[in-house]
């Protein structure tokens, strides 16, 4: 059932004895299916396996779309990371954010042996995109004209803030372009 890989618990896992589970090719029944209570906009996902020897190649995300079609998420990346604890998981991060209330993900293992423990889902924050349109080029050097130390500060309490117990994934990062943001402005 779906229902473990949403339970808080790295013990209950889902394991598939193949290398591809939607990830390359497959069918429309193949993958992680969840269906979600009602619609949501999301721009993230993470999962985790049962324990470190698990690595992932690549992931797919397809979603209903507001006419319940299927559709796939394009430009997405797969980032691998450590939690405090040293445990490895995976952070699937989507070029737009989606709105929808049931999202399938598709896995690809470079070798034999899949195994999903825990699927964590993110509402979308335009935190970040709000701290991105903060300056005037790409390589931020230079502030938009229009920023002032009242809009940093704002973007500083957002970066503060909690949803479900948890401040935004990219903190760090973020809280370091606001500090050079800062600099910039004095």
């Amino acid at each position: 059932s779906a229902l473990g890989l949403v339970d808080g618990s790295f013990s209950s896992y889902l394991y598939i004895d193949d290398w591809n589970e939607a990830g390359d090719y497959g069918a429309a029944s193949q993958g992680v299916v969840v269906e979600l209570d009602q619609a949501y906009t999301m721009d993230r996902f993470t999962f985790g396996a049962p324990d470190n020897t698990y690595s992932y190649r690549s992931v797919r995300v397809f979603y209903l779309d507001a006419d319940g079609n299927e559709a796939e998420a394009t430009g997405l990346s797969l980032l691998q990371r450590r939690d405090a604890n040293n445990r490895i998981y995976y952070v699937i991060k989507l070029a737009e954010p989606i709105t929808t209330s049931q999202v399938r993900f598709g896995f690809t293992r470079y070798v034999r042996g899949i195994a999903i423990s825990e699927l964590r889902f993110y509402e979308y924050d335009s935190l970040e995109a709000d701290i991105q349109a903060l300056y005037e080029d790409d390589l931020h050097l230079t502030l938009r004209a229009d920023v002032t130390m009242d809009t940093i500060n704002a973007l500083y309490a957002r970066l503060d803030e909690q949803h479900n117990g948890e401040t935004h994934p990219d903190r760090e990062l973020l809280q370091r372009e606001l500090d050079e943001a800062k600099l910039l402005f004095e």
